[in-house]
């Protein structure tokens, strides 16, 4: 994760990120408290204020004034590099790194590490709410499925918040993707080593939609406040395939 993070932030596109005076001690005091430790830090590298700058959005570090709009900028560029970056890591059959770089641009859409829990990406979640969840005595609530599961009566003694913050909580749940996967080798009885095959994978996904435009069911936006830009519902899906030392998106 470290030194993808680093490849990531050496991107030219980071090059021209402002370096203003009298930000070197707000960066220090940020790069004291993110998860990897930047060695002989150089206050002047604008490739190191954007590593430090998404460490402090991953970790849900408030950052104000010029520092906010640096990572906002930080964040939409990490967004399409990100995308490039699988492409060429799956190019090369490199499947562990590629997902990896998936995880990553979860976490720049969610604002959180992939070792955080998953629930971390609802509304109002705090990591103690998180916390109590995953210790619930007697029955799992770790997961957004679990919370989905539960009762209404159950979900709000659990979590103890307002009816509007729960509303909040359903409204998300019931649009939070949902997809079964079904996959058939095409022609599967001459299917020799060394040779291609068709693989036929289909994918059907539960939500609630409204009506749009010619009868389509629209799903609206991602749920994620801590990116600084409306996301669509159903982007940035990824299908991975692999088999051997080979993946492909």
């Amino acid at each position: 994760m470290k030194d993808l993070l680093e490849i990531l932030v050496s991107a030219s596109e980071y090059a021209q990120l402002p370096i203003r005076p009298g930000e070197e001690e707000l960066k220090r005091k940020l790069i004291n408290h993110q998860r990897f430790s930047v060695e002989n830090p150089k206050c002047m590298d604008p490739h190191e204020k954007a590593n430090v700058l998404l460490q402090a959005h991953f970790s849900r570090h408030t950052v104000v004034g010029n520092l906010a709009v640096d990572q906002r900028e930080v964040l939409l560029s990490a967004n399409r590099l990100l995308q490039a970056m699988v492409d060429v890591i799956s190019s090369n059959g490199w499947l562990n790194l590629a997902l990896l770089a998936m995880e990553v641009s979860q976490m720049v859409t969610q604002g959180m590490w992939e070792l955080d829990s998953i629930l971390l990406q609802l509304p109002h979640f705090t990591r103690e709410l998180a916390k109590r969840c995953e210790e619930n005595p007697g029955k799992s609530t770790g997961t957004v499925f679990d919370l989905m599961e539960m009762e209404n009566d159950e979900r709000h003694e659990l979590l103890q918040i307002s009816e509007s913050q729960l509303q909040d909580i359903i409204h998300f749940c019931n649009h939070f993707p949902n997809i079964d996967m079904v996959y058939e080798v095409l022609d599967s009885d001459d299917v020799r080593p060394g040779e291609n095959v068709t693989l036929q994978v289909t994918l059907e996904r539960d939500f609630e939609g409204r009506e749009g435009r010619e009868g389509r069911s629209e799903v609206g936006l991602v749920d994620a406040p801590r990116y600084p830009k409306a996301k669509k519902r159903g982007g940035g899906l990824w299908l991975v395939t692999a088999k051997a030392s080979s993946c492909w998106r």
